[in-house]
């Protein structure tokens, strides 16, 4: 995969490329460069002005206040000034680039720090600045709070199960270093270079891939309306943890208090709660219903929550993350010490050591592994990108990229003793319970007389039946044992253990900028409406269809066509570059190779496997059976397969909308350089600079350079 030529402007020089006057000397040069530095400057100050990004209101200037308009008449002076200077002498020189500097870093300080609305006193519109985070802290607590999901957690957790162990874990860091960090970094220094969220980002990269960003923006809709239904379902269990004893810790009494509720009374505790209290789930995925009434308001808190939220700007995002990421943290370490306490937590600790070796040669767990950390680092969603369009230009997003990923990683390590000894424990109590009914049925069965005396438990086993009901029923004769199997279920330790286990608008329409809480108070809840239906009965089913099964083609696809509009639309090397002014260092240009190479063909493989196992496999989901208290596999219908089709097409659908699109009208492959104004302007790319004529006075440059821009230079 070839990039394209190194002599093209990149990003940053896309709307005009600097001119270099033939009898400039050295020094002169120097001169020119801080000059258009400054230049860059003033042209983002006076685009934040504005309060535009540059490529939805083509001419649309909106106007602002007497003081920010003698600012930007103040730095145009200061870059006529240079260029003047350096036109009648060198005299001075040093002293003045050094003035120049600073004012430069002062004008870029005050460009990224404001966040208010600019208001024009005689028409009273409003036009937004682009805000930016407070602290680079925020930023990578922002980043972290994406990311790390509960569902990303149990994954993990999952895989490491049923992956091989370390095996897995050695194959995740591998995929982690050559293919996770390089994407996250593309994501990352895209959304930070550009400063766009998602949807319009990929625009300005390449006209042609103007659907990957709405393709990425429906993900994110969809896969939000039953994410957030798990934060409903945290804010139910925190609202019944007050009573005491919890709900959970035991079963329910009749009406008449006579005795213990039957259908609780077959299983245990925390599974009836879970199932009849919490979801009251339906026996099967078709089964209908109204959303439960006991859900909804929680549901509509946690909507409420994101809401205020997105409606105050990052500004009280970033104080919150302060909270909210390290409490999580405290948490899983109080809860630890508490979890190695349990019955059955060694048991669970077991599985930390396991390492299967013939994993590493299967490339279904590779290809599974490599969705998994798509998944941890959140590619593919837009928030990435969306949240580091907030960050100032000058930040290092490569160690950004290695930072968000370590911590990742660390999290998912430290959560997992704690998982482990939580199922060890919930293995424990539910094969105690099932041995308990096993010795009772036995003794009801040989009283009956359908099986022979033989199978009587023996009267140690009445009294505590895990004391030793597995080594007992192991030591019966084959032929016995198989009729107790037959009339009993099987309890084991292991199977309990494994068992479950696999189960950015506002920069498009800039009129949304100027009603920001109206906005986001109408999409919370909409998103509201819309996550009703994943509370009804069978709605932790469409959850499983969803999240296991679904959202993985998507992922993939997008993230493929993100990697390829960088590598063959822009170019790897000219993005390297690009990378390279973020960072303010050189980039090992093995990053380019993993673009070209390394990366296509992992998500290829991904892409391949992911599908011939949705192809060839029946859906499978774990139902709840409310005649036998019990949980159930059973598949999904038909229609359910169908279903995920028609999502996968309306999802993915914009991607070669957009491609067909750009070809009947023959729009370029690459967006447009040399200051030629597109569909994606290049006056939003932050590195524009534009130079004043020789011959231009001082007051025309003054009024703004509407003559160069007129003129691009070659």
């Amino acid at each position: 995969m070839s990039s394209l030529p190194e002599g093209e402007p990149h990003l940053g020089e896309a709307a005009r490329v600097p001119v270099v006057w033939p009898e400039m000397t050295s020094e002169a040069r120097e001169v020119e460069h801080v000059v258009s530095k400054s230049s860059s400057i003033e042209t983002k100050l006076s685009e934040g002005f504005r309060g535009i990004l540059g490529w939805e209101d083509e001419g649309a200037a909106a106007p602002v206040s007497e003081a920010q308009a003698t600012a930007a008449r103040a730095a145009r002076a200061q870059v006529w000034e240079a260029h003047a200077s350096e036109a009648k002498g060198r005299t001075g020189y040093p002293k003045h680039v050094s003035e120049l500097r600073m004012r430069s870093s002062s004008l870029l300080k005050q460009i990224f720090s404001n966040e208010e609305f600019l208001v024009d006193e005689e028409e009273g519109s409003k036009a937004l600045t682009r805000p930016v985070w407070s602290g680079k802290v925020e930023y990578i607590l922002a980043q972290l709070g994406y990311n790390l999901k509960p569902s990303n957690m149990w994954w993990f957790v999952s895989l490491w199960l049923h992956c091989g162990g370390w095996s897995f874990l050695l194959i995740y860091i591998l995929l982690l270093f050559l293919v996770g960090i390089p994407l996250l970094l593309l994501e990352l220094a895209a959304g930070q270079r550009l400063r766009l969220s998602s949807m319009a980002l990929w625009k300005v990269v390449s006209p042609w891939s103007s659907g990957v960003g709405y393709s990425s923006f429906m993900v994110c809709f969809f896969s939000s309306m039953y994410l957030n239904v798990v934060n409903a379902w945290f804010l139910f269990y925190l609202s019944q943890s007050i009573q005491s004893p919890a709900p959970w810790e035991k079963c329910p009494l009749l009406k008449n208090a006579s005795d213990f509720d039957p259908a609780c009374a077959r299983t245990t505790p925390f599974m009836y709660f879970w199932y009849q209290q919490t979801l009251k789930a339906s026996d099967r995925f078709e089964d209908g219903g109204p959303p439960v009434r006991s859900l909804t308001l929680p549901l509509f808190v946690a909507w409420c929550l994101v809401g205020t939220f997105v409606s105050n700007g990052i500004k009280s995002m970033g104080k919150v993350m302060y909270v909210l990421i390290p409490l999580p943290y405290f948490m899983i370490v109080c809860f630890l010490f508490w979890s190695l306490l349990l019955d059955g937590a060694t048991y669970g600790l077991e599985y930390l050591v396991v390492a299967k070796v013939s994993s590493i040669y299967n490339i279904r767990v590779w290809s599974l592994t490599g969705c998994q950390v798509l998944f941890n680092l959140g590619l593919g969603f837009g928030p990435v990108a969306s949240l580091a369009s907030h960050m100032d230009p000058s930040n290092n997003c490569l160690s950004d990229a290695f930072v968000i990923a370590v911590i990742n990683l660390f999290t998912m390590l430290i959560t997992m003793p704690f998982i482990f000894s939580v199922l060890g424990f919930r293995a424990t109590v539910l094969t105690y319970r099932c041995n308990e009914k096993n010795v009772e049925m036995l003794m009801d069965l040989v009283a009956a007389g359908q099986l022979p005396r033989e199978a009587q438990p023996p009267t140690y086993l009445q009294g505590n039946p895990s004391a030793g009901y597995s080594t007992w029923l192991e030591g019966l004769p084959q032929v016995l044992k198989q009729q107790v199997h037959s009339k009993v279920p099987q309890c084991s330790l292991k199977e309990h253990f494994l068992k479950g286990l696999m189960m950015p608008l506002q920069d498009v329409f800039c009129l949304l900028r100027r009603h920001k809480k109206l906005f986001a108070v109408s999409i919370s809840l909409l998103m509201f409406l819309c996550s009703l239906f994943f509370i009804r009965p069978p709605g932790v089913y469409f959850i499983t269809l969803m999240n296991n099964y679904w959202i993985i083609v998507p992922i993939i696809i997008i993230v493929m066509c993100e990697n390829m509009t960088v590598v063959w639309a822009y170019g790897a090397k000219r993005f390297l570059a690009d990378v390279r002014v973020l960072v303010g260092h050189p980039v090992s240009p093995v990053y380019s190779w993993l673009w070209c190479s390394l990366c296509p063909v992992m998500l290829l493989l991904m892409f391949v496997t992911t599908v011939f196992f949705l192809a060839t496999k029946n859906f499978s989901y774990t139902a709840w059976n409310s005649s036998s208290s019990r949980e159930e596999l059973r598949w999904y219908p038909s229609w359910a397969r169908a279903l995920m089709i028609l999502l996968w097409l309306l999802v993915i659908g914009p991607i070669p909308a957009h491609l067909v699109y750009s070809l009947l009208y023959d729009i370029r492959f690459r967006a447009e350089m040399q200051g030629q104004r597109t569909g994606a302007p290049s006056a939003l790319l932050l590195g524009s600079q534009i130079m004043p004529r020789p011959e231009a006075s001082r007051e025309e440059y003054l009024q703004g350079g509407q003559t160069e821009a007129a003129q691009p230079v070659a």
